[in-house]
């Protein structure tokens, strides 16, 4: 009986260690090379967690140099929050040169929508606010 149950514990402890680590919101994952860093960008499901993960790695240590969670941006001195909303949408986002492009489809509680484009500079060592407009 107690080799029964060993084996039964063993078991489900392997095949709970092999399962992902992954969150479930997680939509997308994008890594590009710049100068001598890492650029990771992580696109969550923005029903389920409406944010943008940005983080920057020196290599080829892999040490973390600086993170930004993305979960407003600002427009024209208003700030547009992902919360509370009718919908935030990630139609792209791309590493520019030296800026990480992203557009969104932005949806205010009251029926209207805009198209956001925004930068976000990644040649200083840590990263700022990102530049948005709407587009015309």
């Amino acid at each position: 009986m107690n080799k029964m149950f060993f084996i039964i514990f063993t078991t489900l402890f392997f095949v709970d260690v092999q399962a992902s680590n992954i969150p479930s919101s997680i939509n997308m994952v994008k890594t590009y090379r710049y100068e001598d860093n890492i650029i990771r960008i992580i696109k969550n499901n923005m029903e389920i967690k409406p944010e943008i993960e940005i983080e920057k790695f020196s290599t080829p240590d892999y040490k973390l140099v600086d993170n930004i969670v993305i979960d407003h941006v600002e427009v024209n001195g208003n700030m547009l929050g992902f919360q509370n909303v009718s919908g935030v949408f990630v139609e792209s986002i791309d590493l520019v040169e030296d800026n990480i492009k992203f557009v969104l489809d932005y949806y205010f509680l009251h029926g209207r929508s805009e198209i956001i484009v925004c930068n976000l500079s990644v040649s200083s060592e840590v990263f700022g606010e990102p530049n948005c407009s709407f587009s015309n």
